[in-house]
């Protein structure tokens, strides 16, 4: 009997200790799956303190470029033959003359700079022969020595642009404001697009200072500006920074942008900067009012400081123009070209800004460097 007993108790101890083996095995597989999870989760950790480490350097070696491009550009500029007499003494940032059209007629617009090996490229487009219905344009390349030569020619369609009551100024108004997001500069490239017969943009690139025909590419390339299509809505980004300045041409709104892509729609969920802008004019009937004119403001062309919360931007609509700079960091906005016929300023560097007068290229000049 007691042999019966202890095989028994041996039994149930061997098979107790088989459920122990069996729970401690369980046990040890599951902090096995953990200490893998946990492994790649630092594996993960380091490939990503990897890439912002990598980042940072591709951040600090695209700031040191910048810095020597604003540098060389204005060493450049600093004997471009910018003719300043024309400017009066007031208070308005210093103008003056770089190129007049040697064409009849011809207006400018769109104006953008490009420093290639120490030399300064500007790209714009000329308008000749317009009309309700459409006009010819010429891309241009015009170097510092002032030897300009045609990239390309295409037609504009304008008819219907907006409305066809419109007198004929303001449908080249209205049609220039939809070629704004032309010509980008990326590289030694300068991309630009011609609409086709059903109006959809096709693009062609052109290598600064090559001389050689544009090539066509069947990739879409992306702007720092965004139109709603169907009302002057546009949308100008800060890459730099990630501000947003969003203009329904009657007003602008400055905003930080929170994701990638890119939607209207999405617009009114990006957060507000603390900035009103409408608080430096007059507003009447929710039309903005220029203090020194008593004229309704139309806004058109806009451009960014590269490395600050500085916004350039022109009232190129309603026949009355001139350029502006908004600080968001000051919490100011200040008129730097009093003259009507001034449009779309581009930032050059920390100096100088390029802009559009009539048929003419031309540059003003910061009383202090921003």
């Amino acid at each position: 009997m007691t042999k019966y007993i202890y095989l028994i108790a041996t039994t149930m101890f061997l098979f107790a200790c088989d459920i122990q083996n069996e729970a401690e095995n369980k046990r040890i597989k599951e902090l096995e799956q953990k200490l893998r999870i946990t492994k790649d989760s630092l594996t993960d950790i380091k490939i990503r303190y990897k890439d912002i480490l990598r980042n940072q350097e591709n951040f600090r070696d695209s700031v040191i470029f910048l810095k020597q491009k604003l540098k060389q550009s204005s060493s450049v500029l600093n004997y471009l033959p910018i003719d300043y007499k024309q400017t009066v003494k007031d208070e308005y940032w210093k103008r003056g003359e770089f190129y007049t059209s040697k064409n009849e007629g011809e207006i400018y617009c769109n104006v953008k700079v490009s420093e290639l090996n120490g030399k300064m490229y500007f790209y714009f487009l000329g308008i000749q022969n317009y009309s309700k219905n459409n006009f010819n344009v010429a891309l241009y390349e015009l170097d510092e020595l002032k030897q300009i030569i045609v990239i390309d020619t295409f037609k504009i369609p304008s008819k219907g642009a907006y409305f066809d009551h419109h007198t004929e100024e303001r449908h080249l108004d209205d049609s220039l404001l939809k070629q704004l997001d032309n010509i980008i500069i990326k590289g030694n490239d300068v991309y630009y697009y011609k609409l086709n017969a059903d109006r959809k943009k096709e693009f062609y690139v052109y290598k600064i200072n090559s001389k050689k025909k544009s090539e066509r590419v069947y990739d879409n390339i992306l702007s720092d500006v965004y139109f709603n299509e169907g009302y002057p809505m546009r949308a100008f980004f800060n890459y730099n920074n990630s501000i947003v300045a969003i203009t329904d041409a009657y007003s602008i709104d400055f905003r930080y942008r929170q994701f990638e892509s890119f939607s209207f729609n999405k617009l009114n969920k990006l957060k507000k900067i603390d900035f009103n802008f409408n608080s430096f004019f007059t507003v009447d009937n929710d039309y903005i009012i220029d203090n020194d004119s008593d004229k309704k403001l139309f806004f058109g062309g806009l451009d960014w400081h590269n490395t600050k919360n500085i916004l350039y931007f022109d009232n190129s609509g309603f026949n009355y123009r001139c350029i502006w700079e908004a600080d968001l960091e000051k919490k100011q906005v200040i008129k730097i070209v009093p003259e009507h016929e001034a449009i779309h300023p581009f930032f050059i560097n920390e100096k100088y800004i390029a802009y559009i007068q009539n048929n003419k290229i031309m540059i003003c000049e910061s009383p202090h460097v921003n």
